[in-house]
């Protein structure tokens, strides 16, 4: 007896069958693939399941390998996912004909069942492993984070950005790897993921130097088929060199700001002391018979102004 537990649809044509396992009798065979064609297989998957007790080679002659095999009978069944959508069969192959049909249909039925849920669960563990692939490519730090605060996905751009590994960052608490101290705000952060689906801002972090960095973090509610809330997903976007440009650039105009109001202090201060300089040098010419000490004072007053002139200039020229 041949059987074959498990063949899957090859994707996207979906006209080929691949074998994922073969047995002959006590002996396992090499897995193979091979066309759908109008044949036996083809019933299976467009009909259901086929069962020819009898005489199989003389009613499909034109399927050589049922001759090579020396093959008498043939039962088969779809492996039909949840949604209806065919993903390979489940056959068997005789050298003697069927005797009981009934045992054969529900053994097929079991199998089947098993195959179903076994290539479901591998074609959505390949799809996780390619949607992962996928976001080790982003140069964004991807976390998925449990409801309970354990990380439960780190992607590449998360270890190029906290230095942390994957081995190293999955299953501990996000807060203690991510923070210095206790965020504050974590609880108002999933408040309003859980209400409106999504939450966004930006976030003082510190990566496994220990350097404090500054991200834009964006948080996605992601609930189960019923509902509930499942887990974040958390995409964190690295804004440390923008944050520290914008506060250069704030800098320089604070600088800017001061300079033009210290040129006009400065200016307005000028042209107060200017009528001042020009009485000081105009008084001793005007009263040239005063005494010695009202000469001192028209001095003081000259040499005064001029100094507050030069330094008025002086630091002009400094926040220019």
């Amino acid at each position: 007896m041949i059987v074959t537990p498990k063949s899957e649809l090859v994707q996207p044509e979906l006209d080929r069958i691949q074998t994922l396992a073969v047995y002959d009798s006590d002996r396992i065979v090499s897995n193979f693939e091979y066309n759908l064609g109008d044949g036996l297989c083809g019933n299976v998957i467009e009909q259901g399941i086929c069962i020819y007790p009898t005489a199989v080679r003389e009613t499909f002659p034109q399927i050589e390998p049922l001759a090579d095999i020396g093959a008498e009978s043939y039962a088969g069944m779809p492996i039909v996912s949840e949604s209806g959508q065919p993903l390979g069969l489940i056959a068997v192959i005789d050298r003697k004909p069927l005797e009981d049909i009934s045992l054969i249909e529900e053994v097929l039925k079991i199998f089947a069942s098993r195959a179903t849920a076994d290539i479901e669960r591998k074609r959505a563990e390949a799809k996780n492993r390619e949607q992962a692939a996928l976001l080790d490519v982003a140069t964004d730090a991807i976390m998925v984070r449990g409801l309970d605060n354990q990380l439960l996905f780190w992607n590449k751009g998360a270890e190029r950005l906290y230095g942390w590994t994957q081995s190293e960052a999955l299953n501990h608490d996000a807060t203690e790897l991510l923070y210095r101290t206790s965020l504050n705000r974590l609880g108002e952060i999933q408040q309003a993921a859980r209400e409106k689906g999504e939450w966004q801002g930006e976030l003082k972090q510190v990566t496994k130097a220990d350097k404090e960095i500054t991200v834009e973090s964006r948080w996605t509610m992601v609930r189960n088929e019923a509902g509930e809330p499942k887990f974040y997903l958390v995409v964190n976007t690295d804004i440390t060199e923008q944050k520290q440009l914008e506060a250069q650039f704030l800098r320089t105009q604070r600088l800017e700001s001061l300079g033009t109001l210290a040129g006009g202090i400065a200016h307005d201060l000028n042209n107060i002391l200017a009528p001042i300089l020009g009485f000081s040098k105009l008084l001793p010419l005007k009263l040239p018979d005063v005494d010695e000490q009202t000469k001192g004072f028209f001095d003081i007053m000259q040499t005064n102004a001029q100094r507050g002139t030069a330094l008025l200039n002086k630091k002009w020229i400094m926040l220019e």
